[in-house]
C-alpha cells in the first residue's frame, strides 16, 4: 500500500498497519485516528472486519453526521453463506449495529441492492458501479514478463484477480482440459493474481493431475505497468465467479477493448444485452462448450464484442462520472443537497 500513495497527491492519507494473531486482524492506531479526525462523513468499504467494529465504539462516533458503507457483496447471498457461523457472531457482536447505523448503503448494481434488502436491512441504498481509468490503447507497452513462457502464435485466454474458489478458476481448468487438442487450437489459458487460503497449490496440482499444464500458466500478482503488458498480451478475459458485487477486473478489460467472457453472478446484464460480453456458464460441461464456442467462432466477431465493452467503458465506468454521483450522495446524506436518482428508498 505504501507504493501506491504517490497516486494519492493531494490528500491528507494516512495508513493504519494491520496487526494480527491466529485469524484476528485488527489495526491499533484506527480508533484514536477516527477520534482525532472528527469526520463529517465516514465512508466504510467491506465488513466483517475491524473497521466495522471501529465505527461503533469510537469515542465521538456520535458526531459524524452521515455514515456511508460500501458491502461491496458481502451480503450477498453465497458470502453470507461462507465462514456462516463466524459472520453471525460478528453480527450479533458489532455489525448489525454498524449497518443500521448507517445513513445509506451502496450498492454496485441492482442485484446488490437486492441482495441487501433480502438481507432485512432498510436504509437507503445508493446504487452506483465500480469505475475504471481507461486505458491509452495507442502507444508503445512493453512486453509482458511471462509472454516469453509462450509460443509466439499462441492465443491468450487472460484471468486476473485474486485466487479465490468463488472465482471458479478450477472450472475453467476442468473445462479448458476437456476440450480436445484441436478444439483448443492455440490458445492458452494465462492465471494472474495473488494467492487467496492457499488456492493456487491446488489450481496448480489440478493442471497438472489434467496433463495441461503447458497450456494453463500462472504469473503471480501484476500491478502497474505490468497489469497494462499483462492486458495488452491477452486476447480475451475470463471470470467463470460463482459470486461478484461489480468485478473492477471486468471493467478494466472492457478498458483495454477486450472480449470478455463471463457469468451471470458477474451482475452486468447490461452487458450482455448490449452485445458487450460473452455470456458463460460455471457448470463445467456447459462452460466447456461455451469455450468451444468462443474458440471456433470468427474473430471478427471477437474484436466486435471488445469494441462494445470499450464503448461501455466509455460511457458508464469513468471514474468523472462514479465521482460525481458520490458526490451527490454525500452531500444528500448531509442535507445539502436532493435525493440523487441513484437513490433506492423503501
Amino acid at each position: 500500500m505504501t507504493s501506491e500513495l504517490s497516486e494519492w497527491d493531494g490528500l491528507n492519507t494516512k495508513l493504519h498497519p494491520v496487526r494480527s494473531f491466529g485469524p484476528l486482524r485488527w489495526q491499533t492506531s484506527l480508533r484514536g485516528s477516527l477520534a482525532n479526525s472528527h469526520p463529517d462523513v465516514l465512508h466504510l468499504h467491506g465488513l466483517w472486519l475491524h473497521p466495522s467494529l471501529v465505527s461503533v465504539r469510537y469515542p465521538g462516533r456520535d458526531a459524524v453526521r452521515a455514515k456511508i458503507i460500501s458491502p461491496h457483496g458481502m451480503l450477498d447471498s453465497w458470502a453470507l453463506r461462507n465462514s456462516r457461523w463466524k459472520k453471525r457472531i460478528a453480527l450479533t457482536l458489532f455489525e448489525r449495529a454498524n449497518l443500521d447505523g448507517a445513513t445509506c448503503l451502496h450498492a454496485l448494481n441492482r442485484a446488490e441492492c437486492d441482495a441487501i434488502r433480502e438481507a432485512g436491512f432498510t436504509a437507503p441504498v445508493a446504487i452506483i458501479p465500480n469505475g475504471v481509468d481507461l486505458a491509452e490503447l495507442a502507444g508503445p507497452v512493453g512486453e509482458a514478463a511471462w509472454s516469453s513462457e509462450l509460443p509466439p502464435a499462441a492465443k491468450v485466454l487472460l484471468f486476473i484477480g485474486r485466487l479465490h474458489p468463488k472465482k471458479g478458476i478450477s472450472r475453467l481448468i476442468e473445462a479448458f482440459s476437456q476440450l480436445s487438442s484441436l478444439e483448443r487450437g492455440e490458445w492458452h489459458v494465462v492465471i494472474a493474481g495473488w494467492d487467496q487460503g492457499g488456492h493456487f497449490s491446488d489450481l496448480k496440482e489440478l493442471a497438472c493431475q489434467r496433463n495441461i499444464a503447458d497450456r494453463v500458466h500462472f504469473v503471480g500478482p501484476q500491478f502497474g505497468h505490468a497489469k497494462r503488458s499483462t492486458f495488452n498480451r491477452a486476447d480475451a478475459f475470463v471470470l467463470p465467479s460463482v459470486s461478484e458485487g461489480l468485478p473492477i477486473a471486468v471493467l478494466e478489460a472492457f478498458s483495454f477493448g477486450l472480449p470478455v467472457l463471463m457469468t451471470d453472478a458477474c451482475n452486468m446484464p447490461e452487458s450482455f444485452e448490449a452485445g458487450a460480453a460473452f455470456r458463460i456458464r460455471s457448470d463445467e460441461s456447459l462452460l466447456r462448450d461455451d469455450l468451444r464456442n468462443y474458440f471456433s467462432m470468427n474473430p471478427a466477431r471477437h474484436l466486435e464484442v471488445g469494441r462494445l465493452g470499450r464503448r461501455m467503458a466509455e460511457r458508464y465506468y469513468t471514474w468523472e462520472g462514479i465521482g460525481l454521483q458520490m458526490k451527490q450522495v454525500y452531500l444528500w446524506s448531509l442535507g445539502e443537497g436532493d435525493a440523487p436518482d441513484c437513490l433506492d428508498i423503501l
